[in-house]
Parts: C-alpha cells; sequence; structure tokens
C-alpha cells in the first residue's frame, strides 16, 4: 500500500468522524491537511501532464461527501 493511499484512508475515516459528530471542524481540517496537500500535489502533476487547469480538493468539499 502506498503512502497516499494510506493518507486517502484516513481521510475517509476523518470523514465519517466528522459526518458522525465525533470530531469538530477544526480538528478534521487539522486530521485531512496532509491527504489535501497530497491530493493537490497529484492533481497538479496530472494537470501539468495534459496541460489542462488542475482540479483542487477542498476541505469544505471534501467533508460535505462531494468527492468519494
Amino acid at each position: 500500500m502506498t503512502d497516499f493511499e494510506t493518507l486517502k484512508m484516513r481521510a475517509f475515516e476523518t470523514r465519517d468522524k466528522y459526518l458522525a459528530g465525533q470530531i469538530t471542524n477544526g480538528e478534521a481540517k487539522r486530521e485531512l491537511k496532509p491527504y489535501i496537500e497530497a491530493y493537490n500535489k497529484k492533481a497538479e502533476e496530472i494537470a501539468a501532464k495534459y496541460n489542462q487547469k488542475p482540479q483542487k480538493l477542498r476541505v469544505g468539499d471534501f467533508l460535505k461527501n462531494r468527492y468519494y
């Protein structure tokens, strides 16, 4: 399992805890920061490869189940 996959699993666990009300928005943002940074870096690399604008992930969108 790669480091990105591990971050992704932790991010989904964090989102589940947030939606269940076990952690606050601030705690969720702190826990998601490494995943968001890795995701956005990967998005920039892929976008540069295909000469496109990167589709960056925002914490609020991820927490509200807009990304899977």
